[in-house]
This record gives structure tokens, sequence and C-alpha cells, in this order.
């Protein structure tokens, strides 16, 4: 297999870990290497845990981490078997402590000259429309959510309704709709769940809904009941990310 490469890469041989659930639906936990990295995947070598792509797998290297879609396998018996090629599926996340360089822009093709003759019926064609770029995936992968997301640290604890077993979780995005939260556990999708939110010293209840699972990495929760001092609570915190990220660019308020 020789994979098609769409973006700059970057040689890196890195130890990082890879967790999630095999081919045949087992849980893996395997230390492996990077080949090259971009900025939007990696090639990793090591891997003999997947026979095909799709899969979404967690991957880390140091303290940082994040989910990746398995894009190609390497076929059994040629150069690039036991390696995977991955495309991150967190917006906007790159956690290699290399930047890959950015591609130059591609020139615009030259407009038709006027001079060309289309004949009379197409003489008053109208301009053709600049297509629009593609929109950046959203939220919990769906595309229906449009708030902001935003990295942050602190824990949640979480409950599926009508059972006593909280599970403590680590929370990592957080967005005025919802959270997704790292865990090793995560509920199946639809599950209906009772959230209590720890960032720093604020504390938000609410209940939600599991909007989608990566087995042994996390899930996405979208919150669906939230009292009103719970909604300031998180609207306070909101702003002062939104705050904090403004301040770190040089933008201000």
């Amino acid at each position: 297999m020789n994979p098609q490469r769409t973006e700059p890469r970057l040689l890196k041989d890195a130890p990082i870990r890879v967790f999630g659930m095999d081919s045949q639906g087992r849980p893996v936990n395997v230390p492996a290497k990077t080949v090259d990295v971009s900025q939007h995947g990696a090639r990793v070598s090591g891997v003999q845990s997947w026979d095909y792509p799709g899969e979404i797998i967690g991957v880390r290297y140091g303290t940082e981490k994040a989910r990746y879609r398995i894009v190609w396998v390497g076929t059994m018996g040629t150069p690039l078997a036991g390696q995977i090629g991955l495309h991150c599926i967190e917006t906007g996340k790159y956690i290699w402590d290399v930047l890959p360089s950015v591609p130059a822009a591609v020139p615009k093709p030259a407009a038709v000259p006027p001079s060309r003759k289309l004949g009379p019926q197409f003489s008053s064609l109208p301009p053709v429309p600049t297509p629009t770029s593609v929109p950046s995936p959203t939220y919990f992968d769906d595309p229906r959510r449009r708030e902001a997301r935003f990295s942050i640290s602190g824990g949640a604890n979480i409950r599926e309704a009508g059972k006593n077993i909280p599970q403590w979780t680590t929370l990592q995005d957080l967005s005025s709709g919802g959270c997704y939260v790292e865990t090793v556990a995560p509920l199946p999708p639809f599950s209906r769940v009772e959230i209590t939110l720890h960032v720093g010293e604020t504390k938000i209840e609410a209940q939600g809904t599991v909007t989608v699972k990566h087995p042994l990495v996390g899930m996405g929760i979208q919150f669906t009941e939230i009292s009103p001092m719970n909604r300031e609570r998180l609207r306070q915190i909101i702003t002062r990310i939104e705050h904090a990220k403004a301040a770190a660019s040089g933008l201000g308020y």
C-alpha cells in the first residue's frame, strides 16, 4: 500500500502509546513509534492490532494525547507492514513538539479573458460563484452543533441515570452545550447521565445524554437539563477562557 500524502510530513522517530479497541474488539494499550508527522496526522510503526482502517484510537506522546482515526493499514509482506496512518479527529489539536512546514498557497487560475466568444446564447452568463470553504468538523462529530469548544483542565463525576455507580473522568473539552471527558469505560451513545463538572473551585451540575463513544478513550456528552444558576457558572467559565485566549493572542477585550 502506498498512501497518498496530502500535506507536508516531517520525519520523527519518537516513542508513543496507542490505545483503543483492536479489529476483534479487544482492548489495546501498547507502545509504538512515529515514523513521520504532519499538521493533521501521523504515520506509526510497530502496530499489529488493526487489520483495516476506520477505528478511532487514542495516541499519547509524553503528556499530550489526542484521538485519531486509522485511515490506512500497511499490508502484510510489504515494507509498510506493521504501520498505520492516522488522521486527528480533534479540530485544532496538535500533540507533537515539532511543526511541519506549511505548504505554499496554490495560485488561483486566471480568469477567462473577456475577448472569449461564447455565442449569443451565452453572452449574459452570470459569474461563476467562488466555492465556499468546507466547514471544519464540529463538536462530537454532530454537524448540527455550532458552539465553540475549549480545551480545559478539570474533572467530571458522571453517573448513569437510574444507577448508583459514578465514575470519575477527566474533562478535556467544554462548550456551552456539552463536554468531552476522557475515560477507559465510556457509556453507550444515548445513555442518560447526571454529571458534575469540577473546574478549579467551580462546580457545575447538569443532566445530559452521551452523543459519542470512543472505546478506552472517552465520550461526548450533550447537556439536556441545567439550572439557571449552573448555566451562569458555565457561562462565566467560558467567558474566562475566551478572555485568557484573547489576552494570549494580544487581541484584548
